[in-house]
């Protein structure tokens, strides 16, 4: 059995870097491969709130999502 994995640093939303810049083209990324397990480095609480997760979260169990 193969398990496929990636990690991310997706840059949390610090010193006025904003989320939805990146968060389409990130999200665009994670779906096209598919991963079976998705690490993401540097996930603030506003990512969590966003549209990435709401759209990971129909396929992916997100493990620290009461951070937010």
């Amino acid at each position: 059995m193969k398990i496929r994995m990636m990690t991310s640093n997706i840059w949390g939303d610090y010193f006025n870097n904003p989320i939805p810049f990146r968060e389409d083209r990130l999200t665009g990324i994670f779906l096209k491969y598919s991963p079976d397990v998705l690490g993401m480095q540097e996930a603030t609480d506003n990512w969590h709130t966003s549209k990435t997760f709401e759209k990971l979260r129909e396929d992916y169990y997100i493990i620290g999502d009461n951070l937010a």
